[in-house]
């Protein structure tokens, strides 16, 4: 198999290398990115398969298209994903070529998911939301909602606190994430919010603590509620870091100032919780999915949540979504995980590559929107 990482000398696209050379599966990678300095890097990298890179135009369609041509999956983690995804897509179709995705942007999501019956007419795989989240989150949701008898609301809190070493491309899709709204059920009917509103603090397990999160535009409030049917509400809602580092992304997204991609970056440096000099490139990262309903006739909350470095997660997760596509085979078609990968198999196949999971369950009091 011959596998082309879109994006390659990225932070996701290097997490996802890693973790594709300690498995068996790619007989060859191809590497491609516009970043020619960093492709360079990558070709010193201890591979024990045949690595090789191409130069990458992202806005050109032949371009794409000839890139595509080469290989049978394509893994994208070609960021900003409203930017180039569609462009992506496109070429994987119009080539037959399967495609993993690292997709998070929720508007795409929907607009690529319209375009399964096409997939199928040409013998495609897409599988959207590769990586930790959307990805191992969407997961999570049908595992927590799986431990009640009757799932009523399913709610997402993720905490990103990388901003000092994440990539130009997070950095942008955050700020355009942040300056719309966003979708969440309340009392079963969707409904739209002001993204960056309605602060509240969210525990996650050690070493991250109680952090304070915000609404964010996610694709999991889009796809979860079409798999766990009977939902009535749900939400995503994120941090970046620090309240203060919060505040700044906001006030830029508000002001529609997508293109101050390098202030944002200057600003959560000098914010960063590391304070001066952060060692190392951890970008420390946790999740945590509750979903709440009745078990046995009392109401439950179960919560699910994973922490570790973010890009680790994510190459862990794509990785194992690779070796699932090749072994399982599904028919052609769009999907994301929760539409065809929640099973015991593929939890077995990320423990095999690090990612463990942490449980908890409680009484919960009645449903309340929010």
């Amino acid at each position: 198999m011959r596998v082309l990482i879109l994006g390659a000398a990225g932070r996701s696209g290097r997490a996802a290398l890693d973790h594709l050379c300690l498995g068996e599966g790619p007989e060859e990678i191809l590497l491609a990115d516009r970043d020619a300095e960093g492709l360079v890097k990558l070709a010193a990298y201890p591979s024990p398969v045949p690595l090789r890179l191409r130069y990458l135009e992202a806005e050109s369609e032949a371009g794409l298209r000839r890139r595509v041509s080469e290989c049978q999956v394509v893994l994208g983690c070609l960021g900003p994903f409203h930017q180039h995804e569609e462009r992506v897509v496109e070429a994987v179709l119009a080539e037959g070529r399967d495609y993993l995705s690292l997709c998070d942007d929720s508007a795409v999501t929907r607009r690529v998911l319209a375009r399964a019956g096409e997939a199928e007419q040409r013998g495609v795989r897409i599988i959207l939301g590769c990586g930790m989240t959307p990805g191992i989150s969407n997961l999570l949701a049908c595992r927590a909602a799986a431990r009640l008898d009757a799932a009523e609301s399913v709610r997402f809190a993720w905490w990103f606190g990388g901003g000092l070493k994440a990539g130009p491309a997070t950095v942008k899709h955050l700020l355009h994430s942040l300056s719309g709204k966003s979708e969440l059920l309340r009392e079963g009917r969707t409904a739209r919010v002001r993204s960056g509103s309605w602060g509240e603090p969210v525990e996650f397990p050690p070493p991250v603590g109680t952090r304070y999160l915000y609404h964010l535009d996610h694709p999991e409030t889009v796809t979860v509620p079409v798999v766990l049917r009977g939902l009535r509400h749900t939400w995503f809602k994120a941090g970046c870091g620090d309240p203060v580092q919060d505040i700044a992304a906001q006030t830029l997204a508000w002001l529609g100032m997508e293109w101050c991609v390098d202030l944002l970056s200057h600003l959560l440096t000098l914010t960063a919780t590391g304070r001066p000099g952060t060692a190392g490139s951890s970008c420390p990262s946790a999740l945590r999915v509750t979903a709440e309903g009745i078990r046995g006739g009392s109401r439950r909350r179960v919560h699910l949540a994973v922490c570790g470095d973010y890009y680790r997660l994510t190459g862990a997760f794509v990785a194992a979504c690779l070796e699932w596509l090749r072994e399982e085979r599904p028919a052609a078609g769009i999907y994301t995980p929760e539409m065809v990968m929640d099973g015991p198999s593929f939890y077995r196949r990320l423990g095999r590559r690090g990612v463990r999971f942490l449980a908890g369950e409680e009484g919960a009091p009645e449903v309340k929107g929010g």
